[in-house]
């Protein structure tokens, strides 16, 4: 079997057959490029670890396995929320204008797991726009939904993050290996969260202490992106 000559359609079909066993079973044997070579190829994961074995440079990067967690942090990276308040937002929050979308920020997650709404201040409630990026996310995350049986109506009352009932170290832990991955070290995570004590990320007497989150919100091309609507 030639894998290759079908496309992409060839390549994924060939390589579900070989993965099934289908191949070996019947003594079909696959012609150029072998289903080991093919995979390296093919996956992220593994094209990334070979890239690395080569000594190859390449912009670092973190596979997202979900559109929700893709969502809830890219509302960290694109509109400088902390992690509670990306953790709460509703489909239904999110404006989208063409190119760009709308978010008001109302609500964060607390310690229990609860959405609670934010004290109205200055510093709490605020009008965010988010880029491009974040609109594709977001539109395919609800195209996902709908092809699930669910109406816009039940789609605008879902959380973009299902917490499962627990509160938002998961959103946490995940931010912190993109940061990680994106060259951020652990002795500069120490150093941060030590700056994180002497200048708190305060508002209605919530500190934030999730130093991924203090570190996207400071971050000098993230406001730009925030502000600007920067891709």
């Amino acid at each position: 079997m030639l894998a290759s000559l079908g496309g992409q359609t060839g390549l994924t079909m060939a390589m579900q057959l070989d993965k099934e066993g289908f191949l070996e079973a019947n003594g079909v044997r696959l012609l150029g490029t072998n289903a080991a070579a093919i995979s390296k190829a093919e996956d992220r994961e593994l094209f990334d670890e070979l890239l690395e074995k080569c000594g190859i440079p390449r912009p670092k990067g973190h596979t997202v396995f979900t559109t929700e967690e893709a969502l809830a942090s890219a509302g960290m990276y694109c509109g400088g929320l902390r992690t509670g308040e990306a953790a709460a937002v509703y489909f239904g929050q999110i404006k989208c204008h063409g190119n760009f979308a709308i978010l008001f920020v109302q609500y964060r997650i607390n310690d229990n797991g609860n959405r609670v709404e934010l004290l109205k201040t200055d510093q709490a409630y605020r009008l965010i726009v988010l880029p491009y990026f974040y609109v594709v996310l977001y539109r395919r995350r609800r195209a996902f939904l709908r092809g699930h049986g669910y109406s816009d109506t039940e789609i605008d009352q879902m959380p973009i993050l299902n917490l499962d009932g627990g509160n938002s170290n998961r959103l946490s832990a995940y931010c912190r290996a993109l940061l990680l991955q994106a060259g951020i070290t652990d002795a500069q995570m120490a150093s941060i969260r030590q700056l994180m004590h002497r200048e708190p990320d305060v508002v209605d007497d919530y500190k934030e202490d999730d130093v991924s989150a203090y570190i996207l919100r400071r971050d000098w091309a993230t406001r730009m992106s925030a502000c600007c609507g920067m891709p």
